[in-house]
């Protein structure tokens, strides 16, 4: 079951009438609570505030973007200095550590 809301006005709607809500202003949630769709601003307060809080967003997507970027170019320079390296190199980097026991051998050694 969907319902609508808007200021104190709930009322229960069927899938196909979302789009006639939203535009009426009214808030779409499930029968839990939780919000689906939220109601399109039709005054301008309204529209600024939502504006500005999209540019917010907006503007952390892409700061967290630029960042997931430079994490791959970084990784990438790495897979290049790996495979440019020679095979003697990476074998004997390979030996260095120790291999970890596995959860189940670490369990039982526990007990």
């Amino acid at each position: 079951m969907l319902y609508a809301e808007r200021g104190n006005k709930v009322k229960q709607i069927s899938e196909n009438d979302i789009p006639r809500c939203l535009e009426q202003g009214y808030l779409i949630k499930n029968e839990r609570g939780i919000v689906l769709h939220e109601a399109v601003p039709t005054d301008i307060p309204n529209l600024k505030l939502a504006f500005a809080r999209h540019q917010k967003e907006i503007k952390a997507l892409k700061d967290v973007i630029a960042k997931k970027d430079a994490e791959i170019k970084s990784l990438q320079q790495q897979l290049i200095q790996i495979a440019s390296t020679p095979k003697q190199q990476v074998e004997s980097t390979e030996t260095v550590a120790p291999k970890k026991k596995s959860s189940k051998a670490a369990a039982k050694t526990e007990e």
